[in-house]
């Protein structure tokens, strides 16, 4: 969640004026772009100590003032900064739309781990905080259904959902050498989380190498302390010391990508992934991959709309009914793709092509213009709304697909229509957001296209305010602020 959190910010950063509040006192990565604001935990988890900040005036830790300079999108992440997100809201700056992200499927997530009770109780704070949200935002498509039934349950109004796509950082394309006897293959992940399949892949290469194959596992993600036991471990699963390479975890990006660059190919056997940003890391070289079928990138993947189906298809490694099956399954996978080497690796520079429309850029594009689309809960305080009014996917270079709203009672419209901003459009949010207005304004003047008009939300009184605080921060001068 943090490299996810890094990228996005930066990426809304060079269109937007963005802020970044945290109660992580490690966050010490720069967020180029973005103005930084840390706020001391003193004491308490992390999540409560930024919804006990959102009680306060905003200003006394650096966020905008709420009348000069309010906010026109406040996103949280999960359950984690979900509820101060929706609280700042609340509380400060009523005219800005709230995007709440699902990373992660609580209750399946738990449920895999054998604790089903954590998992039903993450969810039900997963559900409160989406009743307040105006959009939630799933990582990729599992996440997004997943998204979809959790804020359905709540029993109140509806939020819009948007399916984000994370992106792809597009590396040097790998030159591939030809025919070779020895196979190596590349795992990313934490060697102390059962969920990462990282034994089910030992035992298929263990399996694999009693066959004949020359195969070799490079795992990179075990901690320090712990080095020298999951070495002996990963060893004895794979058939030998021959057979694996256990390496620490490393923030280091040019350490990760000499991985990458160096393996024939990179491999997610997770028992379950959100969406698994692993796999796109490996596409983005051009170097094969394989997936598991239970992921957002296995879903991606399987989109024949965004991925043609010989290119995708290859990389999904079917989910076998029994899960101890799980190591036939995989060897089964890695032999199709040593026979199919040359092949796969063409693929993969296909694929690493169609990820260029899919870059971080592309993703902050699409969430921004679906979070703008949506009317504010804090001016809908006096309507239900039991249908959900727009659902939208993020299509290549970032733009919109959304299904069209549905009156109550009719079916289910199916055709989804491609959605572009126009002049009208942007008379219209503009008299809602006056600093959105320039930023659509100049995008529609590029590429004027047509669109359906949206209403305006009518304009609501915000809370009472103490006496300004001087003003903190730079002037803002470019699009809305997050």
């Amino acid at each position: 969640m943090q490299t996810f959190n890094q990228e996005l910010t930066e990426a809304l950063a060079k269109e937007h004026d963005v802020t970044l509040l945290t109660a992580d006192p490690k966050t010490t990565r720069p967020h180029a772009g973005a103005k930084t604001l840390t706020i001391d935990p003193a004491g308490d988890s992390k999540r409560d100590a930024l919804t006990k900040a959102a009680e306060l005036d905003p200003r006394s830790y650096g966020l905008n003032d709420p009348q000069q300079e309010p906010y026109d999108l406040i996103i949280g992440h999960s359950r984690f900064s979900g509820p101060a997100a929706a609280a700042l809201r609340e509380n400060w700056y009523p005219d800005a739309r709230v995007a709440h992200f699902l990373h992660t499927s609580p209750e399946r997530l738990d449920e895999v781990k054998g604790q089903p009770e954590k998992g039903a109780a993450k969810a039900a704070v997963e559900r409160e905080v989406m009743q307040k949200a105006d959009l939630v935002v799933g990582v990729g498509p599992l996440l997004t259904e997943e998204a979809q039934r959790l804020s359905a349950q709540g029993g109140g109004r509806l939020p819009d959902s948007h399916e984000l796509v994370p992106g792809t950082g597009i590396e040097e394309l790998v030159q591939h050498s030809g025919p070779k006897e020895r196979l190596n293959l590349l795992l990313m992940g934490r060697t102390d989380d059962p969920i990462k399949g990282v034994d089910d892949a030992l035992r298929a290469v263990r399996q694999l190498r009693r066959e004949g194959m020359d195969v070799h596992l490079t795992i990179r993600g075990a901690n320090e302390e712990t080095l020298a036991q999951v070495r002996g471990e990963a060893a004895a699963l794979a058939g030998g010391a021959k057979a694996v390479t256990v390496l620490p975890r490393t923030d280091n990006k040019a350490e990760l990508n000499n991985d990458i660059r160096n393996a024939d190919a990179v491999i997610m056997p997770s028992r379950h992934e959100g969406f698994g940003l692993v796999a796109t890391e490996g596409a983005g070289h051009g170097v094969p991959i394989l997936v598991n079928e239970e992921s957002g990138a296995a879903r991606f993947l399987n989109d024949a709309k965004r991925v043609p189906p010989e290119i995708g298809r290859p990389c999904v490694v079917p989910e076998p009914p029994d899960p101890s099956m799980r190591p036939q399954a995989w060897a089964d996978a890695i032999h199709r793709l040593k026979d199919e080497l040359p092949q796969r690796q063409q693929n993969a520079v296909k694929l690493r092509e169609t990820l260029k429309g899919y870059s971080w850029e592309h993703a902050a594009r699409g969430l921004t213009d679906a979070a703008m689309r949506t009317t504010p809960a804090t001016h809908q305080q006096h309507t239900t709304h039991h249908q959900r009014r727009n659902a939208s996917v993020q299509a290549a270079y970032g733009e919109l697909i959304t299904e069209a709203p549905v009156a109550e009672g009719q079916e289910a419209q199916e055709a989804r229509e491609e959605f572009e901003v126009s002049e009208d459009l942007v008379e219209l949010l503009g008299e809602d957001r006056p600093s959105l207005r320039d930023r659509l304004a100049n995008r529609a003047a590029a590429e004027p296209v047509t669109a359906q008009p949206v209403a305006a939300p009518p304009v609501i009184e915000g809370p009472a305010l103490p006496p300004p605080l001087p003003q903190q921060g730079p002037g803002h001068t470019k699009g809305p602020s997050l």
